[in-house]
């Protein structure tokens, strides 16, 4: 019996199996998607205007609400004027209080709803109409 001692032939992409790892671990890291993005400078936002008023109201009921919810109310807005929604029923009379004492009427004989808009939109700067 004989024994072969020869090892057995080996095709060339084994022998460069190493080289061929190498290569392909180095284009890999070449390819643009293994890499993160260089970092972009943060675009700068254009400032925002700050308002200085606010249109917050502080209401404060005067008494019992009635059967749709409704009740005669004060309050003070951040711009110093005191608003007053007074009535009943469907009649609504807004008023606005100016830091010296000055009265504006901003609505008669208007619906509750009607009442406090006229309000919010007098401590918004808008005109409201009623």
């Amino acid at each position: 019996m004989t024994t072969n001692t020869a090892a057995p032939a080996t095709p060339a992409e084994i022998t460069n199996l190493h080289a061929a790892k190498k290569a392909q671990a180095a284009a890999k890291k070449a390819h643009p998607a293994g890499t993160a993005a260089p970092a972009k400078a943060p675009a700068e936002k254009p400032a925002i205007e700050t308002k200085a008023t606010s249109t917050k109201i502080k209401w404060v009921l005067d008494g019992e609400r009635d059967e749709k919810n409704r009740a005669a109310q004060h309050g003070t807005g951040a711009n110093g004027v005191t608003y007053a929604i007074t009535g009943s029923a469907s009649e609504w009379t807004a008023t606005a209080t100016g830091p010296d004492g000055k009265v504006e009427t901003l609505g008669e004989g208007v619906g509750h709803t009607k009442a406090y808009q006229l309000c919010i939109g007098h401590a918004k700067g808008a005109q409201v109409a009623a």
